[in-house]
């Protein structure tokens, strides 16, 4: 098993970098929507979506 983390010690630490942004990034979705914000960054004047989306009805 040591062999293997000396052969792909850059790959190994790619993959642990790799996960712990995406861990960040979910930490950061899920505090978001705990908080009521929304993902688009609730710019509703210039939205599409203006209508059907929670922080623009809250705003009303």
């Amino acid at each position: 098993m040591l062999q293997f983390f000396q052969n792909n010690y850059g790959t190994v630490i790619a993959l642990l970098i790799i996960a712990v942004l995406a861990v960040i990034a979910v930490r950061r979705i899920v505090l978001n929507k705990k908080e009521g914000k929304g993902s688009c960054g609730q710019s509703c004047s210039n939205c599409p979506k203006a209508g059907s989306c929670e922080a623009f009805r809250d705003k009303k």
